[in-house]
């Protein structure tokens, strides 16, 4: 929708969580039309632009049926937003070798290799770990459920980090983002 786009732009990281939310709100209503209407549009004030939400929704619920998304996974622009974070993440450690990167990741890198066996593996990547554990945060602020202070402090690691990723992520993409001037392989 209109305002995705200004989220992308801005900071990804907020829109990656964003539409993983919008992913769920729209499997809680198992991918129907007339239930987003019912539970979502309908609660937006009456000079909202509703043909272009719905069309909006539409398009989610559309993609996410082809794709078979019912009880996991995420569309095609999700996946590609949250692949280029992955690798912008490599390239600031290996070609970069930004240095404050380099120890916001050293602080994160225990946590993640935690929340990565955690998983069973099935989170591939440093970004897959610290994306998941954010979103996990949110849901149980949601749900009204006890955090403890050592995953809290592994969450603020994971913020500092992901927002450092997020600003490095807008430069490179704005054609902002520089070659190091020398590498120290």
């Amino acid at each position: 929708m209109f305002f995705d786009t200004k989220k992308k732009n801005e900071n990804v990281v907020e829109y990656v969580l964003y539409m993983w939310q919008i992913e769920d709100l729209l499997r809680s209503c198992d991918l129907n039309m007339d239930l987003v209407e019912d539970r979502i549009i309908s609660s937006y004030s009456p000079d909202a632009k509703l043909d272009l939400i719905r069309k909006w929704y539409l398009n989610i619920i559309k993609e996410m049926k082809e794709k078979k998304l019912f009880k996991s996974g995420h569309i095609e622009e999700v996946q590609e937003a949250i692949s280029e974070l992955a690798m912008l993440h490599n390239m600031l450690i290996n070609l970069y070798q930004d240095e404050r990167y380099l120890k916001l990741y050293e602080k994160c890198k225990d946590s993640i290799d935690e929340l990565k066996k955690k998983s069973n593996n099935t989170l591939r990547t440093d970004i897959d770990a610290c994306l998941n554990g954010l979103y996990g945060i949110l849901i149980l602020r949601l749900q009204n459920k006890t955090i403890s202070e050592d995953t809290m402090e592994a969450i603020k690691q994971f913020s500092l980090m992901m927002a450092y990723l997020a600003k490095k992520y807008k430069e490179m993409k704005e054609g902002n983002l520089d070659f190091p001037t020398s590498i120290n392989n």
